[in-house]
């Protein structure tokens, strides 16, 4: 298993002029996981036209879906726009539907040589609607990349 940390909330923000969902991930090993690969997916009931009402899973399309090496952090970024299965939900929307969002993410961690993976689900009270994270990372004088874990789950409205 990945040693993986996932924020406790995930957070819809505007990011670029744009609604996003974003969420965030930390490498708690410290080791290179190697062509990491993460899927985002809501959880959410439809109607068929035929009156069914069924669970469906459909994938949030991440700005970027894989890495060459994920050694700190991941911020994981969905854009939600007219294609998005967000599109025009609300946290009052995301709540009522029962919504949930599953995310994984795989990898061949280097020191082991095995495959990796870790899952995490975020449910209706744990997304923070017009929030975004807290800035987590600094560089020493000597340029060292530091990843501050004390803020990695707090959120800031904006």
């Amino acid at each position: 298993r990945a040693n993986a940390l996932f924020s406790q909330q995930a957070v819809v923000t505007t990011w670029n002029g744009q609604p996003a969902l974003m969420l965030r991930v930390a490498n708690r090993r410290g080791n290179d996981v190697v062509e990491a690969a993460m899927r985002v997916s809501v959880l959410r009931s439809e109607v068929t036209p035929e009156g069914h009402t069924m669970r469906r899973l459909l994938d949030l399309p991440l700005m970027r879906e894989r890495s060459p090496v994920f050694t700190m952090s991941w911020t994981a970024i969905h854009v939600i726009d007219e294609a998005s299965p967000l599109f025009g939900i609300d946290s009052a929307a995301f709540s009522d539907n029962q919504m949930m969002l599953i995310v994984t993410l795989t990898g061949f961690d280097g020191t082991y040589m095995q495959t990796v993976h870790a899952q995490h689900a975020y449910h209706a009270d744990e997304m923070r609607w017009g929030h975004r994270f807290a800035d987590v990372m600094s560089f020493e004088p000597d340029g060292t990349t530091v990843l501050d874990f004390t803020g990695f789950h707090e959120t800031i409205p904006e």
